[in-house]
Formats: structure tokens, sequence, C-alpha cells
């Protein structure tokens, strides 16, 4: 942790993101063409890049253009690029495709409030749940709204901290064409959201003075909202048209606003709200094979609000996680407020102080036949993309990062990718365009940058290990060589010298009318496939599970927890696609087991 005590000091002494320099780039660039590519292919696109090299070229001319652009940049010179075209433009349902889950472990207390059903299919345990988390979680708003919150910093030096200020307050919205996100961070909202049973109330999180309620004064009004759904004729499921294709739900949105005005106000109070709750009254498996698909999913995709930034997620057990839009925020940054939030265990004989506070206020809406057939067919679209979606929690208990330490000799992250590449490679006997995610968090305002996975070392690495005439020895070698290889791009990409957001930068600052053939080399679209999209997050043992959808139609999308005794994996795939979870995962867990051999066989025995 950084010495400074205020949560923002070190904002103004961060770095700007840098522009690579253009030859570095192209070199690197075509580097991490050479294990997906042909021959052939690698000496056409190395002719491209030549060209596109050429003094007085098309690259020095964009790459003088960007440069002035990030010189009047005021904080990073991809951040406003970046949102737009890689979250906001894009128009696929939120739904799987871009929004992630974080799943729970078990409340410590759990076990000691009854699980019956007192009131209309809510449980206590889900309501007690559910009161103090929404607690912990403006427990660390206050911590950031206060500055308390300690910056970060890591060996690289201090780390940004303006995704803190992008997570409570925050929605997107959609829009024809371009979504917008709207923040009121800065405005200090005082009420979230809770959706029950698809009907959705604006709840008071603060007394008539401004000071927060307790866990009992919530319990309190959960249960007078859980009343009150029960006595209420239902409403449409507005909720639903918000895990829709974002031009369809752009459009049922325009139309909504255009009915009634009633509809426009309850619609600016979601928007505002800190973050969303959603009670489920429904028993979902422990499993959590299934149980994760609820947080992720809504199984159906009703009684939730995608667009809200975080969203509590509880089944009637007490189960559950965060749904989380991705676009404000990566999910590194929220899992930190669960981990936060977890710590304690619920208490399981809070009591209400009187405290004076609004009561649950159901948003009204007015509909009409015209919305009532977009809702029905926002419906119907939601169950499509569910049935397409195929996801497992892989929890591998062979070993976790102690071993990696000590036997491996390597980073567990980069033991971890090796493991997915030979993996990848034993399940489709050919190797995969693969996307690490890197965080640039050491720049103002930076986010993340791509780390190539698939380098000429990693495929000799998943070529041995898929060799059964290889031994033990080489396989070793070749993983320690592809492992500091790995590390090497890592560290590259962390401080802003990786290939695509310079890339994807230079595409930016090309005018109308212009091109070039390095953007258009079907060597480019094969390098930049992600068949396998992955990112970490750090040891939890309060998360229990993570994922996002993969990206690629026939790829993967992987999100890995790696621990000290096990490593856990959340996988999602298209069904009906190339891909197939079950036969990845079954090579994954053999690699896995055979990297284990091969570690301890290449370890030198102790002398008696």
């Amino acid at each position: 942790m950084s010495t400074h005590c205020s949560t923002f000091s070190n904002q103004h002494s961060l770095p700007k993101l840098p522009v690579p320099s253009l030859q570095q780039t192209a070199e690197r660039y075509l580097r991490s063409l050479e294990p997906c590519v042909s021959g052939a292919e690698l000496e056409k696109s190395k002719a491209v890049v030549k060209d596109f090299l050429k003094p007085g070229g098309m690259g020095e001319a964009l790459q003088e253009r960007l440069l002035r652009h990030a010189e009047t940049s005021k904080t990073s010179w991809i951040e406003d690029w970046w949102i737009r075209k890689a979250y906001l433009e894009w128009r696929a349902p939120l739904l799987v495709n871009s929004n992630w889950f974080l799943q729970f472990t078990e409340d410590i207390n759990q076990s000691k409030v009854p699980r019956e059903d007192p009131n209309g299919g809510f449980t206590k345990i889900q309501v007690k749940r559910a009161a103090h988390l929404i607690n912990k979680f403006l427990d660390y708003k206050e911590l950031i709204d206060s500055e308390r919150l300690p910056p970060e910093s890591n060996r690289l030096g201090n780390l940004c901290m303006n995704q803190y200020r992008c997570m409570f307050g925050v929605c997107r919205i959609p829009k024809r064409g371009c979504d917008e996100v709207v923040y009121h961070h800065s405005e200090h909202p005082q009420h979230i959201i809770l959706l029950l049973k698809d009907q959705i109330y604006e709840f008071a999180v603060f007394d008539q003075s401004k000071n927060r309620i307790t866990d009992g004064d919530i319990e309190k009004k959960l249960w007078e909202a859980i009343e009150d759904v029960q006595r209420t004729a239902m409403q449409p499921s507005v909720g639903v048209l918000t895990s829709d294709d974002r031009d369809n739900w752009a459009d049922a949105r325009e139309h909504l606003l255009s009915i009634d005005p009633t509809n426009r106000a309850s619609l600016a109070r979601i928007q505002s709200a800190l973050f969303a709750v959603c009670l489920d009254d429904r028993n979902i498996s422990s499993d959590l094979n299934i149980a994760h698909r609820n947080t992720f999913t809504g199984m159906d995709g009703h009684n939730r609000w995608f667009d809200t930034c975080m969203s509590i997620v509880l089944d009637r057990n007490g189960n559950g996680g965060v749904n989380g839009e991705h676009s404000p925020c990566d999910a590194l940054i929220p899992s930190l407020v669960i981990e936060y939030a977890l710590q304690d265990g619920l208490n399981p004989n809070a009591l209400p102080t009187g405290a004076v506070v609004a009561g649950p206020k159901l948003l009204k809406f007015k509909t009409d036949p015209k919305l009532d057939k977009m809702i029905q067919d926002a419906h119907a679209r939601a169950q499509q993309v569910i049935m397409d979606s195929t996801s497992t929690i892989l929890q591998y208990k062979g070993y976790g990062t102690d071993f990696i330490k000590q036997y491996g000799k390597v980073s567990p992250d980069a033991y971890v990718q090796m493991a997915m590449q030979a993996a990848y490679y034993r399940a489709h006997r050919s190797v995969a365009a693969t996307y690490e995610t890197a965080s640039t968090r050491m720049f103002l305002h930076g986010r993340t940058e791509t780390i190539r996975v698939l380098t000429n070392e990693a495929k000799q690495f998943a070529l041995k290990m898929n060799d059964p005439n290889a031994s033990a020895q080489e396989k070793f070698q070749t993983l320690q060589l592809a492992s500091r290889k790995h590390i090497e791009n890592l560290k590259q990409s962390s401080i802003g010298q990786g290939v695509d957001r310079h890339l994807f930068g230079l595409r930016m600052v090309m005018k109308p009318g212009e091109g070039h053939a390095i953007f258009s080399d079907p060597a480019f679209g094969k390098s930049s496939r992600w068949q396998l999209s992955t990112s970490s997050l750090s040891e939890s043992i309060k998360l229990s599970a993570t994922g996002f959808g993969a990206v690629d139609p026939e790829g993967y999308g992987i999100n890995y927890l790696p621990g000290k005794k096990t490593i856990r994996f959340g996988i999602e795939a298209k069904a009906n696609s190339n891909a197939s979870i079950q036969r990845f995962s079954d090579a994954l867990i053999h690699v896995l087991n055979e990297m284990e051999a091969v570690c301890k066989a290449n370890t030198p025995k102790a002398k008696l």
C-alpha cells in the first residue's frame, strides 16, 4: 500500500499512458503472428508491415497524429475511444456477452438463520444477508467518498484509483448505435433499487436526516417491500428489456418514454441508484455449476436490470453473487468491494432502531400494446441467448500456487496460461489466439492492455505436452521458456508497450477514406480472433467462482482464480459451436495433472 492516506492523493502524479514506438510495435506484432500463421502468410504480412513503416508512409502519418492526440488528452489518449468502441457501440446483449459475474461463498453465519418461508417465497436468511451486504457496500462507498481507502501501489509504482469512482451510482443507457454511461457518484444518491418478482422499488438507505440506516432497519424495509409486492398487481416485466440487443432496447426505451411521464421519472430513479439488489423467490441448487447461472443470467433474464454497474443477486437460500456491467470499470475493482463486504458475517439478531426512513416505493410503468409486445419479444430473445450459452465452474483441487512456485519454479499466472494452451491443443488439435488482460493502472485512468499469450514458446510447450515421445525434462524446459516469455510480455503490456491498443489507436486516427492493408490483412484478423479470452483475479477465499462470456462464437471465455491449494476456472462457450466445455475441461484437468508429474520429475531429490 502507498504511504499516502488519501484515496486520490496520487492521481496528479501518475504518468499518462505512453504511445509506443511504431518500429517496436511492428516488430512485436510480427513476432506474435509467427505461431498462428503459415510461412507464406507471414511473408505477406512482413511485406505489408514494411510498406506501413516506409518513410513518409501511412504508418508515420498515423503515428504523428496519434502522438498529437495523446499530447492534448487530459487523462488517457485511449480512454474515450476504448469505452466507445469496446463497449458502448457493441450491439450484442449485455446478458452473457458483456456482463461479468462473481459468486459468493456462504456467509459464515448463514447456518444460524432459519431458511423457512415466512412470506411469499422470500426467506429470513435471504433478507438478512441482503441487508448485511447492502450496508457493507455502503461502508465501502463511504471509504471512497471520505478518501479513507488507501491508494494502491505495486512494484512498478502507484496505481490509478479512478475506477473506484465508477461503481456506485453508475448506469448504462441504451442509445441506437452507441450507448452512454451516466455517473451519479458525485451527487451522492441515497437510494438503491430493489427487484422483487420483476417489480422495481426505489429503496432508501439513508434516513430523513441523511444518516445511514442499520442492518435491522434495512431488514424491516425489505420485508415491507416483500409484503407490498404480494398485494400489488404485477406490472409488465420492463427489466427484461435490458437483456435485449442494445438497439432493440434503445427503441423500446424511447417508446417507453413517449407513453407517459411516469416512465421517465421511474427510469431516472433507476439510473441514479447506487446499485441494485435482486431477490429471487426460488431455490437454486448449491451446486456451483447451477448456482452461478442464476447470478450470470438470472436463469431466464428476469428480475434484473443488466445496465446497472453492480447488482447483488440472492436466491431463497441466501446464496448468490454480483452481476456487473463492464463498461464503467473492470471486474477487479468490484471484486475488492465484494471481498470487503464478505469479510464479516451477517448479524443474525439485527434489530431495527426506529429510524424514520421513507418506505420502499414501487416504481410505476405505464405500457401499451406495442411495448407489451417488445417485452414479450425481449423475453423470447433472452431465452435464446441463455440457451445458446454453456458454462461451467471447474474447481481443480490437485494443487495450487504453492505447488507451482515450489516445483514449477515459474509465475502461477504463466503456468496456468500455458496449461490452457496445452489443453486447447489437446481438445482441438490446433493452437488458439489468446487474449489475457493486463492492467495499465500505473497510468492515469489506465484500464487494460492485451497480452498476446500465444507465442512461439507457448506453442512449443503445447506441442511438447501433447507429444508422447517428449521427455519430462523437455516438457519442463519448454515450460520454463514459455513462462519467461509470457511474463516478459505481461510486463511490457502493463507498462503500455503492448501491441493491440497501439494498433487500435492508429486505426482511430485514420481519416474517412483512408486505410492500409495492415488492418485488413487476414493474418491480423487471425491473430486477434480470441478463441481463448482469459482473465484472472487474485486468490480469494470469499469468492467461489467468477466468469464472463466468450468473445468469439467458436471460442471460450475463461476467468480463473488461482489459490494456494486449488485453481478455479469459470468457463463459457456457445452451444452448437466447435467449442466444447466438457472436452476442454477434461483436457485441462489431464494437462494440469501431467504438468504436476513433469514438475516433480524435474525437482532434485533432497540428499539424505
